[in-house]
């Protein structure tokens, strides 16, 4: 998901290979998934209000996301122009992404193991 966000908006501002486009997604992936998805999400706040989990989690990937992008992208494209510009597109699309995947994670994932865990 992450990619395919990332492959809309990065090679036509950058014109970056794919190499360099999965090595920022797999870093991305590899650096929100565990503490927002794993962590942030299933501890944090109320279990009865996922909204209130999902906008939390949402705002962390966000954040994460635009700073990834904006580092790595100092690091392998020569030129930043717009780089900031960039980064903050590609986390807003990522952050709706997320929203989406938080619900299927909340609704589908999680609450089928506390169904299961509640009935053994």
């Amino acid at each position: 998901m992450i990619a395919v966000a990332l492959g809309m908006i990065l090679p036509g501002a950058f014109h970056l290979e794919l190499n360099e486009l999965l090595l920022i997604s797999l870093s991305l992936t590899a650096l929100t998934y565990f503490p927002g998805d794993l962590f942030i999400f299933r501890m944090i706040g109320d279990q009865s209000d996922p909204d209130k989990r999902n906008v939390i989690t949402t705002a962390f990937d966000a954040v994460l996301a635009f700073l990834i992008i904006w580092i790595m992208g100092e690091i392998l494209f020569s030129h930043d122009d717009g780089l900031i510009t960039v980064s903050l597109i590609c986390a807003v699309i990522i952050s709706v992404c997320e929203w989406i995947f938080h619900k299927y994670l909340d609704y589908y994932v999680f609450d089928q193991k506390q169904h299961r865990n509640a009935t053994h």
